[in-house]
């Protein structure tokens, strides 16, 4: 037997794949991705096909995949799958596929704002681990906790939702986002992004669902809190080498101290960090954004785009930074 023949423990394999102890085990069993041995003591056995396979499903999960759809298919058609950029096999009636999977992120974002109003904080995070299995890493990101904490900003606005409400379910999505990247072991020579909100911007829900996906897409990530001056931003990103500081603007939309912060932070930074912007409030201060070289990121997908074109750029330019599109 050759070392690569070895049967492989749960945890081995978990390091392996970088997917959770739990959710292997989840979708053993819920979906039968993968059927491990047995030990003679009862432990689980895995083999260098079973960590091949379930790498695939965490690639294909991560592109907004459903487990749901993916377990009935074999490695040839996973391999395919993965090839195709239009993501066309094995899915038929795109139409209707996306119209369900619509429809399910729906009633997650309905029964995770019933918890909030609740304030069950322990079935909110529930909703969200089941959530993982069922749209995998990037669709919970994009399809889920974005609207949700839309909504919540949206629910507190309008007086439906106290502050106690907004403050608890923003501390529980934190903390989830949180341990749903600490699983991913990154390379020290990964490119480091900071993560964090100027001073006067309280809402730090954006700033961790940015943090959060630039992790599960291959970035080193300081999340820095919220509200902080200009000099501090430039302080951390300094130290730390920082390739980009991504910047979250929700609310106030009319804070006429921005744009002074933004120029502020624009002229601390070397020319090779690069500036990102996104959340709801980019729109208020799209002047600032262009006339400061801030690149406004509109959604997550977008984030991702953006963040691969500056993983290419050579050191100490910022030349391959996309043509900012702040109107």
């Amino acid at each position: 037997m050759s070392l690569a023949d070895l049967p492989l423990s749960i945890r081995t394999v978990s390091e392996r794949t970088g997917l959770s102890c739990h959710v292997i085990r989840v979708w053993e069993k819920r979906y039968s991705t993968v059927q491990p041995r047995r030990s003679r003591g009862n432990q689980r056995i895995y083999s260098d096909a079973d960590v091949v396979r379930l790498q695939r499903l965490r690639r294909l999960t991560e592109q907004g995949h459903s487990i749901g759809k993916l377990a009935h298919l074999n490695d040839e058609q996973l391999n395919q799958l993965i090839s195709d950029e239009g993501a066309q096999v094995a899915r038929p009636t795109p139409t209707a596929e996306r119209a369900t999977v619509s429809q399910s992120t729906h009633e997650i974002i309905t029964r995770a704002l019933a918890a909030v109003q609740e304030m069950d904080l322990h079935r909110l995070e529930s909703i969200l681990e089941a959530a993982i299995l069922e749209v995998g890493q990037i669709g919970l990101l994009g399809k889920v906790i974005g609207p949700l904490a839309e909504n919540i900003g949206q629910e507190w606005r309008q007086g439906r939702l106290h502050a106690a409400h907004e403050h608890l379910a923003t501390a529980t999505i934190r903390t989830f986002l949180g341990k749903m990247v600490r699983p991913f072991a990154l390379s020290p020579s990964a490119p480091l992004l900071v993560a964090t909100t100027p001073a006067g911007q309280l809402h730090e829900l954006g700033a961790a669902l940015v943090a959060a996906s630039a992790s599960v897409l291959g970035w080193r990530v300081t999340y820095a809190g919220t509200s902080l001056p200009a000099e501090e931003i430039s302080r951390i990103a300094q130290v730390q080498s920082a390739r980009v500081v991504a910047l979250s603007l929700i609310h106030p939309e009319d804070d006429p101290f921005i744009p002074q912060e933004l120029a502020r932070l624009r002229r601390l930074l070397p020319q090779k960090t690069a500036l990102i912007a996104g959340g709801r409030a980019i729109r208020a201060y799209s002047a600032a954004l262009a006339e400061n070289q801030i690149q406004a990121v509109h959604d997550l997908e977008e984030l991702g785009e953006v963040l691969d074109a500056l993983r290419r750029p050579t050191p100490g330019t910022i030349e391959d930074l996309p043509t900012p599109t702040n109107e």
